[in-house]
């Protein structure tokens, strides 16, 4: 989408098949060490709350990549404008 603004991450492991499909839930991963299992879950409501989205794609092959879009600002909008 061309009105959007995309920042894409990747990583060459994958996500486990068992964790994809509620990756962005509340508590998907807990238990690793040092974790909260709140980490994935909290981007998705940081880009929700700004209008955006957060998808994520993983096989063994490729890695995981996730990517995070938000619409942007219309000429007339405060802020900073990135072109």
């Amino acid at each position: 989408d061309e009105n959007a603004f995309c920042i894409s991450i990747h990583n060459k492991g994958a996500v486990p098949e068992a964790v994809r499909e509620n990756f962005f839930e509340k508590y998907t991963t807990s238990g690793k060490p040092n974790g909260t299992g709140l980490g994935t879950y909290s981007a998705k409501l940081i880009a929700e709350t700004l209008g955006g989205s957060i998808t994520m794609a993983s096989s063994e092959k490729l890695g995981t990549m996730i990517t995070l879009s938000f619409p942007r600002c219309s000429d007339g909008a405060s802020g900073t404008k990135i072109d």
